[in-house]
C-alpha cells in the first residue's frame, strides 16, 4: 500500500519541481533506475533514500508516506521581514485550526446526547454549528451595541433583523466566518448612521417604500427556514407589523431600529437577486 502512495507522491513532486530522473539522481545520489522503480511502485524506498528524497523535495516523511498533506516551505533565502510575515500567517492558520478542532469537539459532544437512530448526525452537526455561530454573532452585536452606547437601537434591530433574515433570506458569504464579519461591519455602520439626523430623515421618507418593496420580495428558497408554504404568510404578517409601526408608533428608537433592519435585509436580498441574475445569464 505504501509503495503506491510513496510512488505517486514522488512522481508528483518531481513533476512539480520540473526535474528529470537524471537530475534527481545527481542531486540525491540515488540511481535513476531506482527512482523510476520507486515512482512506479515496483520497489519500496529504504529509510535513508526516503530521507534523501524528502530533503531534496523539501517535504516531510509523513507527506511522502501519505500521512498528511503538509509541505515544507523553504524560507532560508528570504529577508527577516518576509520570514516574519510567513511565520505570522502560519501561526494564525494553526490558531484557526486549533479553534476549529475545539469547536468540532463541542459539536460532537452535543450530538452524542441525541439518539443517532432518530436523527441524521450530519444534519444535526450542521444545525448545531449554525446555531452556535449565530448565537455567537448575536452576542457580538450585543457587545457592539454596548460599545456604541446604543443599546435601545440594538434591542429593536437585532431581533427584527434575525426574523427578517430567517423569513426572506438574501445574500450570504461562502463561509460562516465571512457572514459574521460582514454582519459586524454592517451593524457597526448602521450604529454610526443611527446617530445622524440626515439618516433619521432619510429613513422616515424611505419607510413606506421599504414596506412596498416587502410586498414584491419572494423569500429566497435556498437560504431561508423552510416551513412548507408558511414563509409567504410570515411575509404578509411582517408587512402588517411594519405598517402598524409606521402609522401608530411614536417611539423614534423603535422605528429606527426596525426599519434599519428592514433596509439592511432588503439590501442583502436584492444583492442576492442580482447575483442570481448574473449567474443565470
Amino acid at each position: 500500500m505504501y509503495k503506491e502512495i510513496i510512488g505517486k507522491n514522488l512522481k508528483y513532486l518531481r513533476d512539480k519541481k520540473n526535474v528529470t530522473q537524471i537530475l534527481a539522481e545527481e542531486m540525491t545520489g540515488i540511481d535513476r533506475t531506482t527512482i523510476s522503480a520507486y515512482e512506479l511502485a515496483k520497489r519500496e524506498p529504504s529509510v535513508s533514500n526516503l530521507i534523501s528524497l524528502a530533503n531534496y523535495y523539501k517535504v516531510t516523511l509523513d507527506f511522502l508516506c501519505g500521512r498528511n498533506q503538509r509541505m515544507i516551505i523553504d524560507i532560508t533565502d528570504l529577508d527577516e521581514l518576509s520570514k516574519n510575515k510567513i511565520m505570522s500567517i502560519i501561526n494564525n492558520v494553526d490558531k484557526k485550526r486549533s479553534y476549529d478542532m475545539n469547536f468540532k469537539n463541542i459539536v460532537n459532544k452535543l450530538c452524542s446526547q441525541f439518539d443517532s437512530k432518530a436523527y441524521d448526525q450530519d444534519i444535526l452537526k450542521y444545525g448545531l454549528e449554525v446555531l452556535i455561530y449565530n448565537l455567537f454573532t448575536i452576542l457580538i452585536l450585543i457587545v457592539l451595541s454596548i460599545l456604541f452606547q446604543n443599546c435601545g437601537f440594538g434591542l429593536y434591530f437585532i431581533p427584527t433583523f434575525c426574523i427578517l433574515r430567517i423569513t426572506l433570506g438574501g445574500f450570504h458569504c461562502k463561509t460562516i466566518y465571512g457572514c459574521t464579519s460582514l454582519m459586524v461591519i454592517i451593524y457597526s455602520l448602521t450604529n454610526i448612521l443611527s446617530k445622524e439626523i440626515f439618516y433619521h430623515n432619510l429613513l422616515k421618507i424611505a419607510s413606506p417604500i421599504l414596506i412596498i418593496l416587502l410586498f414584491i420580495i419572494k423569500p429566497c428558497e435556498e437560504n431561508t427556514l423552510h416551513l412548507k408554504n408558511y414563509n409567504i404568510y410570515y411575509k404578509y404578517l411582517l408587512i402588517i407589523i411594519f405598517s402598524l409601526v409606521l402609522i401608530i408608533s411614536k417611539n423614534k428608537i423603535l422605528n429606527l431600529g426596525m426599519f434599519s433592519a428592514l433596509f439592511v435585509t432588503e439590501l442583502m436580498y436584492y444583492i442576492k437577486y442580482i447575483i442570481n441574475l448574473e449567474n443565470y445569464n
